[in-house]
């Protein structure tokens, strides 16, 4: 049974970002973001473990006890026990190797690397859709160079997800169950949904993606962060 506390409140006081070197699990996200596939991975693994709201926009990624977790105050960050583990491939690896009765990750051989390498290609996919997104206010005093900017990254994302078609043989990136490379490429996809038709563009890999959605993990991570489940078989019209 899975056993999942959910607690959807935010707190400065020092002693509650310290677990003080106990085994409990906890992860901290701003809901909707990238304690997305995270999330998933710890219901896929049966772990208990806590969800804590950080408020960025608040500041609260910004304070002593948080920075304490990590320096760069940013989200997800996964505590385990006395250790703080920032970045969500990071945290996927980590729950996959702490969990390895749940079979997420190949335990040695050419699949297991296989299995590295698209986390990694996901990871940098992540990254792609960071640069995209932070154009908009890095760049907001040049339109010109906003919109030239946004429309490469747009065509470079677009291409990598065909390339992750072309890629796929099987039910899944590696073996036949779903791994934290999986998770990951699901949450990125999901925040590109309106911008790219996978429907159309990549019909294989948006029956993969959709099929993924049914994974009981997966929906009680959105539903537990209060974001809607994306769908990938419907035609969309990309929005610029």
């Amino acid at each position: 049974m899975l056993i999942l506390s959910v607690l959807w409140r935010t707190t400065n006081e020092e002693e509650d970002c310290n677990l003080s070197g106990s085994s409990r699990l906890r992860l901290h996200v701003h809901p909707g973001t990238s304690g997305l596939a995270p999330h998933m991975a710890l219901l896929a693994a049966g772990a208990v473990f806590e969800v804590r709201t950080i408020d960025l926009f608040a500041g609260e990624g910004r304070t002593h006890a948080f920075q304490r977790l990590n320096p760069f105050g940013t989200v997800p960050v996964l505590e385990d026990g006395a250790a703080a583990i920032p970045e969500t491939g990071a945290i996927l690896l980590h729950v996959a190797e702490r969990f390895p009765d749940a079979g997420m990750l190949p335990h040695g051989g050419a699949d297991r690397a296989q299995a590295l390498r698209w986390l990694f290609h996901v990871a940098a996919l992540h990254a792609d859709f960071m640069t995209w997104r932070r154009a908009s206010l890095a760049l907001r005093e040049d339109q010109h160079a906003m919109g030239a900017t946004q429309a490469w990254m747009a065509r470079r994302l677009a291409e990598a997800f065909r390339t992750v078609e072309r890629a796929m043989d099987g039910p899944f990136l590696v073996g036949t169950r779903a791994g934290p490379a999986d998770f990951y490429l699901l949450m990125v996809a999901g925040w590109w949904r309106t911008r790219f038709d996978f429907a159309a563009e990549t019909p294989q890999l948006a029956a993969y993606l959709e099929a993924m959605t049914d994974n009981p993990s997966v929906r009680g991570a959105y539903e537990a962060q209060g974001s809607s489940v994306p769908k990938f078989l419907a035609a969309t019209t990309p929005v610029s």
